[in-house]
């Protein structure tokens, strides 16, 4: 686990950066979903949702 963590945040090509910002988007999306007083629109969650698989998408074409 130790391992993972430190090539996710290494600034080696192990992780390259797609993967990082689709779980940064990943992140951003569960927090909008769950974050009931913001009151975030459904156009938002659902940008962040296609950022997030489209980052994901683009990290398995580079491998």
């Amino acid at each position: 686990m130790k391992k993972v963590f430190k090539a996710f945040f290494s600034t080696s090509n192990e992780i390259n950066e797609n993967t990082v910002m689709g779980v940064l988007y990943a992140i951003m999306l569960i927090v909008s979903i769950f974050a009931k007083p913001l009151e975030i629109g459904f156009e938002v969650k659902a940008l962040l949702g296609g950022m997030a698989l489209t980052c994901f998408g683009l990290s398995l074409g580079k491998k």
